[in-house]
């Protein structure tokens, strides 16, 4: 796939949040799929997408089928100054927002869900039933996704 040809696929889920805060879910998919053109260097590029990786778990067929990257901070002031300073800096940025999704080579992108601070990283590692519940609900979401191309949520 050519990266101006990225495609990227928002859930129902996802895209009915982000319309109850009064988000756009395709400027949200049209500013991913261009910070993703940008490759590696998209992470100091962009003021709004940060450090970007993969989830360990859940696993799916053994292997991870989540990714997440880290979103400006939007309710606490001091992890905000924090991202603004390592945006100047052009430095990695992180904070306890993420954007999780999944990716396919035939496919492209499928943006799954927005964790809000300050629930990304406690979400993340699972530590109570409702988090493993979400991740792995995720987890059936990306994996749909990666088989076929198929949008469950």
């Amino acid at each position: 796939m050519r990266p101006g040809s990225l495609r990227v696929q928002v859930t129902a889920m996802l895209s009915d949040s982000l319309r109850d805060a009064g988000w756009n879910p395709e400027v949200l998919a049209d500013e991913f799929r261009e910070w993703k053109t940008d490759g590696a260097a998209g992470e100091y590029t962009s003021y709004y997408y940060g450090k970007d990786g993969d989830y360990t778990s859940p696993l799916r067929n053994g292997k991870p089928v989540l990714g997440h990257v880290h979103m400006p901070p939007a309710s606490d002031a001091a992890a905000l100054a924090a991202w603004e300073m390592q945006w100047r800096r052009r430095s990695r940025k992180t904070s306890d927002g993420a954007l999780i999704y999944a990716y396919d080579h035939h496919y492209g992108y499928l943006l799954i869900f927005y964790a809000v601070e300050p629930t990304a990283h406690s979400l993340a590692q699972m530590q109570d039933a409702d988090s493993v519940e979400l991740m792995n609900m995720f987890a059936d979401i990306a994996e749909a996704f990666i088989h076929n191309g198929t949008v469950i949520a």
